[in-house]
């Protein structure tokens, strides 16, 4: 499969690439091949340029059969120990969230150490009881792994300020996708039926996914 790409770069300074891993990305970012690829051969490229080139997968590097949808993309593939683990916001959150509360969260996901690869884990950011009685979470999802993750369910568990469990549930979110390597804070809402215990406090509390 080749790939007909425009190689950009926008330093003032005139530059050479070297041999690195490609990874060819569908429309949803899936890694759907990876090479490993001397771009010495590109040669220089000038300062603040784009160059056309043709990167050719082979069909050991695919995993796929078919020609990708429109929406792929070629991009370099830094370890995870090199890549920055960034914020997730949903579209709706974009449009709605103030400024200030966006920088708030990037400047969060900034200082909390990286989740491990692979690994896929839960911060709990807000707790309130609503006027119906609900309680309503706003929990960050953090994605160390390679890939976008789709969470179809979420099985949950909350725990008020004595440690006791306050409610179980497992919520089905419509369009629930994290990005590979970065965090994303989503709303989860307990029903006042599901709570176990009439008087509780949410001063402290905790929240996670039961062990299978």
């Amino acid at each position: 499969m080749e790939a007909t790409v425009f190689i950009r770069h926008s330093m003032d300074k005139t530059i050479e690439l070297k041999e690195t891993t490609l990874a060819l990305l569908d429309h949803h970012d899936q890694v759907i091949g990876r090479k490993q690829i001397n771009l010495k051969e590109v040669g220089k490229l000038p300062p603040n340029s784009s160059r056309p080139w043709v990167i050719a997968f082979s069909q050991k590097e695919l995993n796929v059969g078919e020609k990708p949808e429109n929406g792929w993309k070629v991009v370099f593939q830094l370890k995870p120990s090199q890549r920055k683990h960034s914020l997730d916001l949903d579209e709706k959150w974009q449009k709605t969230l103030p400024s200030k509360d966006i920088e708030d969260l990037k400047s969060l996901v900034n200082r909390l150490e990286r989740p491990k690869v692979s690994e896929v884990n839960l911060l709990g950011l807000k707790a309130a009881t609503r006027e119906n009685g609900d309680v309503q979470l706003i929990i960050l999802i953090r994605n160390g792994s390679e890939k976008t993750v789709n969470l179809e369910k979420v099985p949950l568990v909350l725990e008020d300020a004595t440690g006791d469990v306050l409610a179980k549930a497992s919520f089905t979110p419509k369009d629930l996708k994290v990005k590979a390597n970065t965090s994303k804070p989503w709303v989860f809402i307990f029903p006042q039926s599901m709570l176990i215990k009439e008087s509780y406090s949410l001063d402290k509390w905790k929240v996670y996914m039961p062990k299978k």
